[in-house]
Order: C-alpha cells, then sequence, then structure tokens
C-alpha cells in the first residue's frame, strides 16, 4: 500500500524512505526526504466500535481490524524485503475519519494512515525527522477508482531545503480499469492500474523528471503489485476480516 515514514538507511546512515509505500517512491531520494512538505500540527483520536461500513467505492483498499496483506519487494540487485501491513483501528485525525495501519518490516513498526472519500483514496505517513524528535505527516492522493481510463491528476509537495527551495510533483493516470491480474498464483478481478511519473525542481539545480511506478489495486486488498525501474512489490499473501 502503499507513502510512508522517513528513516535512517542502516547501511550508509542516509535519510531515506524505509517500510510500506515507501517503496512505491523511489524517486531520487532528495524527491522524498527533502521535499515532502510535513505537517506538524496534528490531533488524533480513537473512533470507538465496530459497526458495519458499506465501502461502496471506497472498497479497493484493506478494510476490518486484523486485516492483513504481505507484501515482497524484489530489487534488480537480487535483495528481497518482505513487509506486512494490518489494520489496526480507525482515528480521526484534524476531524477526517483514517483507518490507522501498522506496517511490520526487517526496520521496525511503521504507522500509516488511509483515508477514502468517494472514490478518491489517501494515504497519510507518519514519521519522525532525524534529530527534531517530533512526529509530522504528508498526505498524497494516490488512487480514484470510479473515474474513466485516461483521467489524470497529480500531488504538489513544496519545501524549504538545505539546497533551496524545492518542489516535487506526482502526476498520476488510470492506465487500466476491470483488468484481470495473476499475482504469486492469485487471481484478482476488477483491478485498476495506476501509471506515476514526477518532476523535481530546485532552486539552481537541474530539472529531474521521468517514470516513476506502475500499481495496480483490487478490490478488498488495495495494491496487489507496483512495478519501478530498481524493483518490483508485488503482494505475497493476504488475510480479509469482515
Amino acid at each position: 500500500m502503499p507513502f510512508l515514514c522517513p528513516g535512517v538507511n542502516k547501511q550508509n546512515n542516509a535519510f531515506v524512505p524505509t517500510g510500506m509505500r515507501v517503496t512505491m517512491l523511489k524517486i531520487p531520494a532528495t524527491l522524498i526526504c527533502t521535499c515532502l512538505l510535513w505537517f506538524a500540527c496534528k490531533k488524533e483520536k480513537s473512533i470507538e466500535g465496530s459497526a458495519k461500513v458499506d465501502l461502496g467505492n471506497c472498497n479497493y483498499r484493506l478494510y476490518g481490524k486484523g486485516s492483513s496483506s504481505t507484501l515482497e519487494t524484489i530489487l534488480n540487485t537480487g535483495e528481497v524485503f518482505t513487509e506486512t501491513a494490518t489494520v489496526d483501528k480507525d482515528t480521526s485525525i484534524n476531524n477526517t475519519r483514517f483507518t490507522r495501519i501498522l506496517v511490520q518490516s526487517s526496520v521496525g513498526i511503521d504507522t500509516v494512515y488511509e483515508h477514502c472519500n468517494n472514490g478518491a483514496y489517501f494515504r497519510l505517513g507518519k514519521g519522525n525527522r532525524r534529530g527534531i524528535g517530533v512526529d509530522d505527516y504528508f498526505v498524497l492522493n494516490y488512487l480514484y477508482v470510479d473515474q474513466l481510463v485516461g483521467t489524470a491528476w497529480n500531488d504538489t509537495i513544496r519545501a524549504a531545503t538545505v539546497f533551496g527551495n524545492a518542489e516535487a510533483v506526482l502526476y498520476y493516470k488510470i492506465e487500466q480499469t476491470g483488468m484481470q491480474k495473476v499475482v504469486h498464483l492469485d487471481t484478482f478481478q476488477n483491478v485498476i492500474q495506476i501509471r506515476t511519473d514526477y518532476k523535481f525542481t530546485v532552486t539552481g539545480f537541474p530539472e529531474q523528471s521521468g517514470y516513476f511506478s506502475t500499481s495496480y489495486y483490487a478490490p478488498l486488498v488495495g495494491e496487489i503489485e507496483t512495478d519501478r525501474e530498481t524493483d518490483t512489490t508485488r503482494i505475497k499473501s493476504y488475510h480479509i476480516n469482515d
């Protein structure tokens, strides 16, 4: 599922993203690590109860406490990483209802927040800014499920960095809908295919732009595969609770 928390790459001590859905954001590290617009103010409170919810056009994600999926990322170098996302509970952040998801990987546990509004899907990532120790957030609109093939939209992220004022734009486009896709011998129906490109600029530096990823989403599960130039992420197993 994907856009998460920044962390420290233990191999070179660089400040780079780690964890679920950060694997979807493998643009150059500077784009993610220095250009996300962080939101320091947040109010979070639990929403008690587990009443049945009519998912409608908000069913292209994990839902139901205890539901989980395990994703495997294989790098072109042959390295393999796995992460398991488990639905924890619903919570309210700044008066918006999110589903909190815990993502377990070899580097620890990340927290992801998912929100859907009338077929538009948003992911809020939570992380600690290195050396500051305060929780910060960012939001990306990564999916629409009720739009036609060819529909396009974008996210713009601005920030002041040590290199200068930076701007990152993610361009999304629906390439296919209603498709069938086989992943690890599981056949998924009504899959939506999303292509993402990017543009990254920092004042005084050449612009970077290009292909980012192609992602596939299925009902009740969410992300089942994401292909990038450097690696591929595929769903390995999943469990759905009502």
